[in-house]
């Protein structure tokens, strides 16, 4: 019996090359002819000339994003790739770069691997994958490399001087020259400096981001507030896993093009509240392309008096979610607003019968005027018992012209055009979270800014992938379209067959 025998010891008769060892039908070919068609001479630019020869930044940045796109998030494991994997190793030229080459890679280029997003998202737009029409926002939450080990800010001045005290006590043993000293006296005193800088920066993050505050609230005082120790840029944020009430992590923010979900513009929001993202990234995606979406799609959590009239200011189309209407009339499906009419002459506010509304509160905040009506006017009022509005102590209303236009908003929820539009939002935007997310991408990094450059990398990793398949399918040859058409001819044909047979038997 004759085997096929191990051939790796016999000597190539022909010339060798790593890229005879990566089939022809691979998609590293894609990869290859995408990145050389960028310019890249920004990364060029940083280099001095001076010292080792650095690796081509090409074949760095096509190794990691051929490596995001493929369930290799990791340095660590896109080393192991770059030398153990064919596809890798013609990737990055067989240059076999180590961990620290690529995380010092990524903190020298972290501006320009930000404006790689705009040349991708160009390249969409030359093969008609993005229009900018309807363009469908969401954010979801991603928890930080950080360990539950967050503090409030009343219980840091406390630690800080018990470290301090411990510090102290832990410098003079180590200065005395005892026979039996303890060996590990120098691991637990840098374990208690590390601690003692980390509580101090959390405490400076706390106190700086408190300062900046418009609206300081009294329910929200500054002793109440926590950080956590290892990464105080990360906020604590409430999560859906019934397991964790709440985790530091970051808020990430995208705008994904209705046409073939291409992401045109994301951003790290530094509140964990989602409405005040949406005009940042609308007004970032007239920067990036020079003009604005014509159609937003939002959920629930974008859904303000400002965001709806920022975008009517903008004349784009806004399709935000009005969520469950508590005070819609029992007779009539209309929004408590459209009850309501401004007098600008008068600056007034009456209600659908027109009276004027009496109140002995007012207060303006954020676009918004909260009246707390008079007892009096709720009486002797006969529409009452009909209206749900006055069920209210406080009414908080438009402020002037607003009024108008969130009247006009809701109108318009309640066409079958608006429910038709805003129903494509959930399979536009949230496949692309759910992309990211089973692909392990997670947060490796502390600090905000290494969190935007990751981000900005998956999102840039996500739109390539798009493009790749868009080639893929687009270069696939015409003999494959002819096989699957003449399997189905046959299949067809024999249920033809079939059906002719069973009739003859009749």
């Amino acid at each position: 019996m004759k085997f096929k025998c191990d051939k790796t010891a016999q000597p190539s008769l022909f010339a060798f090359s790593f890229r005879d060892l990566v089939d022809q039908d691979s998609d590293v070919w894609l990869y290859i002819e995408l990145f050389e068609g960028l310019d890249l001479s920004n990364f060029e630019k940083v280099y001095a000339g001076e010292g080792q020869v650095p690796i081509d930044p090409v074949l760095i940045l096509r190794t990691m994003f051929y490596g995001l796109t493929h369930r290799v998030v990791s340095n660590r494991e896109l080393t192991r790739s770059c030398r153990y994997d064919n596809r890798y190793i013609v990737l990055s030229g067989n240059t076999r770069p180590d961990r620290r080459t690529i995380d010092r890679f990524l903190i020298r280029h972290r501006k320009n691997i930000s404006k790689l997003f705009v040349q991708i998202v160009d390249i969409a737009k030359e093969m008609n994958m993005v229009k900018l029409g309807k363009i469908a926002i969401d954010g979801s939450r991603f928890k930080g490399n950080t360990k539950v080990d967050g503090m409030k800010y009343g219980k840091m001045d406390t630690a800080i001087l018990q470290l301090e005290e411990e510090l102290k006590k832990l410098h003079q043993s180590t200065e005395e020259d005892v026979d039996d000293h303890d060996d590990d006296l120098p691991t637990n005193l840098k374990k208690k400096e590390d601690r003692l800088k980390k509580i101090r920066e959390a405490k400076k993050k706390i106190e700086e981001e408190y300062a900046k505050r418009e609206q300081k609230s009294n329910n929200r005082k500054i002793e109440n507030i926590t950080r956590s120790l290892n990464d105080p840029d990360a906020l604590a944020m409430s999560y859906k896993n019934q397991k964790k009430a709440f985790i530091y992590g970051y808020n990430t923010q995208i705008a994904v093009d209705s046409e073939n979900q291409i992401i045109v513009s994301s951003m790290v929001h530094d509140k964990a509240q989602d409405y005040q993202a949406l005009p940042l990234l609308v007004d970032k995606i007239k920067e990036l392309y020079g003009k604005f979406p014509e159609d937003i799609l939002a959920d629930l959590g974008y859904k303000s008096i400002g965001n709806i009239v920022t975008l009517s200011a903008k004349e784009i189309n806004a399709y935000i979610a009005t969520g469950s209407n508590e005070y819609q009339m029992v007779d009539e499906d209309i929004h408590a607003l459209e009850q309501i009419s401004y007098n600008k002459d008068k600056n007034h506010y009456t209600c659908m019968k027109g009276k004027v509304f009496s109140y002995n509160y007012k207060k303006e905040r954020g676009g918004r005027i909260e009246l707390r009506k008079a007892p009096l006017f709720r009486n002797d009022c006969n529409l009452c018992k009909k209206c749900k509005l006055f069920e209210k102590k406080t009414i908080s209303v438009p402020a002037g012209d607003k009024l108008k236009i969130m009247q006009k908003y809701y109108q318009q929820s309640r066409t079958e055009e608006f429910s038709e539009v805003y129903r494509r939002r959930k399979v536009i935007v949230e496949p692309v979270f759910g992309n990211i997310k089973n692909k392990g991408m997670k947060i490796l990094v502390n600090g905000r800014e290494k969190v935007e450059n990751w981000f900005n990398m998956a999102c840039i990793a996500h739109n390539i992938e798009k493009i790749v398949g868009r080639r893929r399918a687009l270069n696939r040859p015409l003999k494959e379209f002819i096989k699957k058409g003449n399997e189905f001819f046959d299949y067809f044909l024999s249920l033809w067959s079939i059906r002719e047979n069973f009739l003859v038997i009749l």
